[in-house]
C-alpha cells in the first residue's frame, strides 16, 4: 500500500500530466475573469432577498425534521431526551439530505420565476438553453481543478498526521450512505452528488458571489469611470431626438466597470462561507474546491458549468468511500 508521502507525489504528477495536456490542446485558453456583468441593474435587492430566503429555507427545514426526530425519541423513551447522532436512522440521514436542499432549491426557482421571469437567473447563466454548453465546460473544468482537490487533501492528512490531530474518518452523511442499503442509499447519493451541488451552486456562486462582486463593484466605483452610458430621447427634453452615447466625464454617469481583484476577492469571500459551512477538518480542501467553483463561474458566465464540476467531485468521492474504503 501507497505511504501518504508516495501517494502525494503520484497525485502531483498525474495531476500535471492531465493539466499540461488540457493547456496544450488548447481546451482552456488564457483569458481574464470578470467579463459577465450580473445581475441585471436593480435586481441585486432581489438577488439579497432571495439569498437570504433560501439560506433559511435550507435551515427550517432541517429545524423542521429535527423536531420529528425529536418527538420520535421523546415518544420512545418516555419523556424528553437529547437528541444524538446514535438516534438518527439512515433514512433520517437520507431525508436531511434531500429534502432540504431540494425544498430551498424550488423555493428559489418559483420565487425567481414570479418576480423576474427567470430574467435573473438567465443573467447568473442559470437557463436551461446554455445547460449544454455549461456541463461541456464543467466535465472540462473537473478534469483539471478536481485530481488537484483531492492532492490538497492528502497534503492535508498528511499535515494532520504530523501535528497528531484527529478528526472523524468520514462525513457522517458518507457513514450514513455506506451502512444504507436499498431506498435510503439512493436518495443519499442523489442528495450527495446531484441535489447539494444544485442547491449550493445557485446559493453561494450564483447569489452570494454575485452580490459579494457587485458589492466591491460599487463601492470602489467613480463617477467618471466606466463604460459610456447611452441617454434615452427622453432625457434629453426634446420630442425626436435619438439615442446619444455620452462619454464618461466626472459629472456624467457611468457604469461601473469590474477591476480583477474585485472578482478574485469576491471568489475568495464566499469560498470563505462556503468552506464555514461544512466540518472544520474539511475546510482547507473544501475551500480549494470552492475557489476552482467560482473561478469557473466567473471565466465562463454559466452556472452549470460550476454545478457540473460540483457534481463530479461529489460523485467521484461517494464512489471512493463506497467502493475503495473498506
Amino acid at each position: 500500500m501507497l505511504g501518504p508521502n508516495a501517494l502525494i507525489i503520484l497525485l502531483l504528477a498525474g495531476w500535471g500530466i492531465i493539466v499540461a495536456i488540457v493547456l496544450a490542446a488548447g481546451i482552456v485558453r488564457p483569458r481574464s475573469i470578470g467579463d459577465f456583468d450580473r445581475p441585471p441593474p436593480g435586481q441585486a435587492g432581489l438577488l439579497v432577498g432571495l439569498l437570504v430566503a433560501g439560506f433559511m429555507a435550507w435551515l427550517i427545514a432541517q429545524g423542521a425534521y429535527g423536531a420529528v426526530i425529536q418527538a420520535r425519541v421523546a415518544a420512545a423513551h418516555g419523556t424528553p431526551a437529547k437528541v444524538t447522532e446514535a438516534d438518527f436512522t439512515t433514512l433520517d440521514w437520507a431525508i436531511l439530505s434531500t429534502v432540504p436542499p431540494l425544498t430551498a432549491f424550488a423555493l428559489l426557482l418559483i420565487a425567481h420565476y414570479f418576480t423576474s421571469e427567470m430574467r435573473v437567473l438567465k443573467s447568473l447563466g442559470f437557463t436551461a438553453h446554455n445547460a449544454q454548453r455549461g456541463v461541456l465546460y464543467g466535465l472540462i473544468g473537473a478534469v483539471a481543478i478536481v485530481p488537484g482537490v483531492y492532492l490538497l487533501s492528502a497534503m492535508v492528512e498528511a499535515a494532520y498526521e504530523q501535528v497528531k490531530f484527529r478528526h472523524p474518518a468520514e462525513h457522517e452523511l458518507l457513514l450514513a450512505m455506506k451502512h444504507a442499503s436499498g431506498f435510503s442509499q439512493v436518495l443519499l447519493i442523489i442528495g450527495a452528488a446531484v441535489l447539494a451541488p444544485l442547491f449550493e451552486e445557485l446559493l453561494f456562486r450564483g447569489h452570494l458571489q454575485t452580490l459579494i462582486r457587485r458589492s466591491l463593484i460599487l463601492l470602489s466605483h467613480r463617477p467618471g469611470r466606466g463604460f459610456p452610458v447611452v441617454v434615452p430621447p427622453e432625457a434629453t427634453q426634446l420630442p425626436y431626438a435619438a439615442p446619444e452615447v455620452v462619454m464618461p466625464t466626472a459629472l456624467t454617469p457611468t457604469v461601473a466597470t469590474p477591476a480583477r481583484w474585485q472578482t478574485w476577492l469576491a471568489i475568495v469571500l464566499a469560498s470563505l462561507v462556503f468552506a464555514g459551512v461544512h466540518p472544520l477538518w474539511m475546510a482547507p480542501p473544501i475551500f480549494a474546491l470552492s475557489l476552482g467553483l467560482g473561478f469557473t463561474y466567473e471565466r465562463t458566465g454559466n452556472l452549470w458549468a460550476s454545478i457540473t464540476i460540483h457534481c463530479v467531485f461529489n460523485s467521484v468521492s461517494t464512489a471512493i468511500y463506497l467502493y475503495g474504503v473498506n
